[in-house]
């Protein structure tokens, strides 16, 4: 089977969308193919990729000749792709939202379906197309064109909830909201079959998109537990690693400000925090104090399992604040499934009702703070009994083996892409 990806990051293992989609195609017969839109390169894993790259539209607005090209070299970066890696900083670090009204505007009048990607989709010849259901236009778009060349089957995922209306009240970002909800539907309606990551996502998506969905998330083998003594450090180490967007980063400052206050009486643990996410320096200065918590940069996937298999509890991070709410309440990190892998104690913090945090406290998986005054008091009782970390260890795996064996993951993947 010939599996086509459309993103608008690279398949790799360093990007949430590869990490996630490389574990559920892991081992399977088929070959990997992958059309996207940003800097970076694709796993080994992927046969061939083709880019069309965002930051050249502008360039190329009136020459189709010079927009999209495939991918030949996996790991060289050149002087062109640094610059527009620069530049796709700069615009993350752009918090208007006019940004995304902008790429949209781009992607309408650069001539991107020209003869390169329509000639590399029928060379792919694609059984399947597989990607994300998202508010993202320029995706859908790709989507929609791929599937049309091509004739394939479309399955699509969704994990966040770009459907719902925004949090702001501004009647013109609600009115471009309007045209994107209506593109997720056209978008969705071309599935064959549409993944979610929750039960309250399955819920809500399968009233507004009038079809059946399936819960499916990133997995792992829980088929062999490695056993090592269990050994504490001194201080012990707390560790963050992911992504500190869309307010995260302030959830891990006020467990920087309750270790500060529990270690006033000497240093009983530290917070080892590492993200690619990019940051001002100031939202690293208030989140890392470089005394009780340590803001690292980004390593790789490989690294971070090292990292997890050497501290004493690991942290996972949501915003209580209403306006990243929508964004965040049908999310199931992929990162929570590597914590239940390592067999290590999870200290969560995060509204009630986000569904990796309802998750967290129905399984009884992890010692959970459900507000900002609760962290101090949850995370000092922790730090404090050695004996209540080892025990939220062996339910942090035990809930792992029950809910997220990738055996039982990919066969629900495999049954939808052979129907």
């Amino acid at each position: 089977m010939r599996v086509l990806f459309v993103s608008s990051s690279p398949i790799n293992t360093q990007t949430s969308i590869g990490n996630t989609f490389l574990n559920l195609f892991d081992g399977f017969d088929a070959e990997l193919y992958s059309v996207y839109s940003r800097t970076g390169y694709p796993d080994k894993k992927i046969k061939s990729a083709f880019r069309i790259a965002e930051t050249q539209l502008v360039k190329n607005i009136f020459n189709s000749k010079k927009i999209g090209k495939k991918v030949e070299n996996y790991e060289e970066t050149s002087s062109e792709d640094k610059s527009a890696q620069k530049l796709e900083t700069s615009i993350k670090l752009n918090p208007s939202p006019l940004k995304y009204i902008a790429r949209d505007m781009v992607w309408k009048l650069a001539p991107w379906k020209n003869k390169n990607l329509k000639a590399y989709i029928e060379e792919v010849n694609p059984d399947l197309i597989f990607s994300v259901l998202s508010s993202n236009s320029a995706v859908n778009e790709m989507i929609a064109y791929a599937a049309k060349v091509s004739g394939a089957k479309v399955i699509l995922y969704a994990w966040d909830d770009n459907y719902s209306y925004p949090y702001s009240k501004s009647p013109f970002l609600r009115a471009v909201h309007f045209f994107w909800r209506k593109m997720m539907r056209k978008t969705a309606a071309l599935a064959s079959d549409l993944f979610v990551i929750s039960d309250i996502q399955k819920r809500d998506y399968e009233k507004i998109f009038s079809m059946e969905c399936k819960v499916i998330t990133k997995g792992a083998d829980f088929s062999k537990r490695e056993e090592k003594p269990v050994l504490h450090n001194n201080p012990l180490k707390i560790l963050y690693a992911g992504n500190l967007a869309l307010g995260r980063a302030e959830t891990i400052s006020n467990i920087t400000k309750a270790l500060e206050k529990i270690n006033r009486d000497g240093k009983k643990a530290e917070l080892m925090i590492y993200s690619a996410t990019q940051l001002t320096d100031e939202q690293k200065k208030t989140m890392a104090d470089s005394s009780n918590s340590f803001f690292m940069g980004s390593v790789s996937a490989l690294e971070v399992q090292k990292l997890q298999s050497e501290a004493d509890i690991l942290v996972h991070a949501e915003s209580f604040k209403e306006e990243y709410f929508n964004l965040i309440h049908y999310s199931f990190s992929t990162k929570l499934v590597d914590c239940f892998h390592s067999a290590k104690c999870i200290f969560a913090v995060g509204p009630e009702k986000a569904a990796s945090i309802d998750c967290l406290i129905k399984n009884d998986a992890a010692v959970v703070a459900k507000s900002n005054d609760e962290i101090y008091e949850k995370l000092n009782l922790l730090i404090n009994d050695k004996e209540l970390i080892d025990a939220y260890a062996e339910k942090s795996w035990q809930y792992g083996k029950k809910s997220f064996d990738i055996k039982d993951i990919q066969e629900l993947l495999l049954e939808s892409m052979e129907k």
